[in-house]
């Protein structure tokens, strides 16, 4: 599809996009397609949202591509869930960070119970969750899905730019501790519903990236696209013919394969 009608819902980690594109450049191929859904009615509105792969998308258009090979998937399908990651941050101290957030404009840590942080959460009253080993900390704020993303932007960057993020399902300190045993605080996030997502790529309200975290069954990896087909975006009915034609190429040689089982890759 046009490479002008994929749009992210969250910001590119630009390190990692910048040296995605030498990469990809390098490898001649687009290996992982990224993952995107229909914003409204595809006979009505021809763009998507890139659920995942921003940095992926950033990376063709700054190699120019015209085109670009996604991955289709529908929100409501039983093969597509919306989760989110939570942050460990490491490489600082605790009082280092709290100082941190408390510092920036907008944003006040406040001392609550466990429990109320995760009720907070749940209800949308607080825009994240601080964990620490002496306790847990909640910041408020923000009206609409916009606002909270800007504080999200602001708190996010600051902390990336202090320490470094491993990205965790563990929602507890305790749970992240095996893995992160020197973070200095977990960060939680809300839960988002799939129409925030939409909202996010439409309105332009970016998230921080590294917070959606979309589970795909049936995800196509190691596709290994050649760029040179990607370069021109003449007709869409023409790339999606040459495309077939290919995906038929590689299945009569027996060069795909699936894995329904979960699976650990080693060589990312």
């Amino acid at each position: 599809m046009p490479l002008e009608n994929v749009l992210p819902h969250e910001e590119i980690d630009e390190e990692r996009a910048l040296a995605l594109v030498d990469r990809i450049r390098a490898d001649g191929v687009l290996r992982n397609p990224p993952i995107v859904a229909p914003i409204g009615e595809v006979s009505l509105d021809p763009e998507m949202v890139v659920l995942d792969g921003a940095n992926r998308v950033f990376a063709l258009k700054e190699l120019g591509m015209g085109c670009i090979l996604v991955q289709v998937v529908h929100y409501g399908m039983e093969t597509v869930h919306l989760e989110t990651w939570a942050h460990v941050i490491n490489n600082t101290t605790t009082p280092a960070l709290i100082d941190l957030i408390n510092g920036l404009d907008e944003i006040a840590l406040e001392a609550v119970p466990p429990a109320q942080a995760e009720a907070l959460l749940a209800r949308r009253e607080a825009i994240f969750s601080l964990t620490v080993a002496a306790g847990v900390y909640v910041v408020r704020g923000g009206s609409n899905l916009y606002e909270q993303s800007r504080r999200l932007l602001r708190v996010v960057n600051a902390y990336k730019a202090q320490g470094t993020i491993n990205r965790t399902t563990a929602k507890t300190i305790e749970a992240a501790r095996p893995l992160f045993p020197n973070g200095a605080g977990l960060v939680v996030f809300p839960n988002y519903h799939p129409n925030e997502v939409i909202a996010a790529a439409r309105n332009r309200a970016l998230l921080p990236t590294g917070i959606t975290r979309h589970v795909i069954h049936g995800r196509a990896l190691r596709v290994n696209y050649p760029l040179a087909k990607l370069e021109l975006c003449d007709s869409l009915e023409a790339q999606n013919a040459r495309l077939a034609a290919w995906v038929h190429d590689r299945a009569a040689a027996h060069a795909i394969r699936f894995y329904a089982e979960p699976t650990y890759i080693f060589d990312e």
